[in-house]
């Protein structure tokens, strides 16, 4: 098992408090670059995938960016930016709301819905990520991790 002193070339941590902060650090950022690396050989970000996934639970309705916005898991994403992305690539559609013509509204396209569905058959393989961790260990992990958020 890979120690986190060792991995970081660090002499050792003031206490378990700066130990736990740094490896939950640590280990999110080797995390998201793993689920970053799934999502690229599909052409597209987790965001942008996030993104689908909401669309694709209004079903066929447009939603507001601003409904975009507040559902994302990380919020600090630039949203516009995101969209303008998924646009050029046909994977979304934006329109003006009728009733206000300085909201826009945001639809799955159908190259949107075949690339989520794509993906969607895929997520089982991000999953080996975690694989070296018992279901045990993972629903303590998942208990744990809950519990800081608190």
């Amino acid at each position: 098992m890979a120690k986190l002193k060792k991995e970081l070339g660090l002499s050792g941590f003031r206490n378990d408090w700066e130990k736990i902060q740094i490896n939950i650090h640590y280990t999110g950022q080797w995390t998201k670059g793993k689920i970053a690396q799934f999502f690229k050989q599909f052409g597209i970000t987790h965001q942008q995938f996030n993104i689908l996934r909401i669309l694709d639970n209004h079903d066929k309705r447009s939603i507001s960016v601003v409904d975009i916005k507040s559902n994302l898991l990380e919020n600090d994403s630039d949203v516009p930016r995101l969209l303008g992305r998924m646009v050029e690539k046909n994977l979304v559609n934006k329109s003006k709301s009728k009733l206000d013509k300085r909201c826009s509204l945001i639809s799955l396209t159908q190259d949107g819905k075949e690339k989520f569905d794509l993906v969607s058959n895929e997520l089982n393989k991000m999953d080996q990520i975690f694989y070296n961790l018992s279901k045990k260990e993972l629903k303590n992990l998942n208990k744990l991790l809950d519990k800081i958020r608190v």
